[in-house]
């Protein structure tokens, strides 16, 4: 059964990525016309970094993501003035400062403009987190390991400027397995 994408694009006509591999091989390479996006993949693990970012990196070039090893990395970059990111793909779990912490010391700075960019990458259940940042990140949560098509979702929805839109997919149910 074909899912219909979770966030609604500019032209309200949903769909998935925009711009195929194979109409990018055509075209070569990203276009150039799209507005150009800049993504920040903050997580622990080097290798978890990588399989977010490789694909992303794909899309909008080298240049446009950044990566943070944890949070409080990640919060003095979404604190520089000239870092405006579209996405934030934010691990929960790591030393120094997690997920929870970078959302919290956002909001006590009021900075809900950023929030509202977050995804929360996580090997933990959206229930295990908090009911005040479940309610702040509005449930987007993407569950590791992260399918490719929801990543290109969520990216989709950066490219659109519609990130506080993108609600994760419904869990399967057992006939769908």
């Amino acid at each position: 059964m074909a899912r219909v994408l979770s966030c609604p694009v500019e032209n309200g006509s949903g769909g998935g990525n925009p711009r195929s591999p194979a109409q990018k091989a055509k075209n070569g390479g990203p276009e150039r016309n799209q507005k150009q996006i800049k993504i920040l993949v903050v997580d622990d693990e080097s290798i978890m970094r990588s399989a977010i970012g490789r694909p992303l990196r794909r899309e909008i070039g080298r240049e446009n993501v950044l990566e943070a090893e944890n949070g409080k990395v990640a919060l003095e970059l979404l604190l520089e003035t000239d870092n405006n990111f579209d996405l934030i793909i934010l691990d929960l779990n790591m030393p120094e400062m997690g997920g929870t912490g970078v959302v919290m010391e956002l909001e006590k700075l009021g900075r809900h403009d950023i929030i509202g960019k977050i995804v929360i990458h996580s090997g933990t259940l959206a229930a295990d987190l908090t009911p005040h940042v479940r309610e702040l990140v509005k449930g987007r949560v993407l569950q590791k390991p992260t399918r490719i098509n929801t990543l290109m979702e969520v990216f989709s929805c950066a490219e659109a400027g519609n990130v506080n839109e993108w609600r994760p997919p419904a869990p399967k149910t057992k006939g769908e397995l």
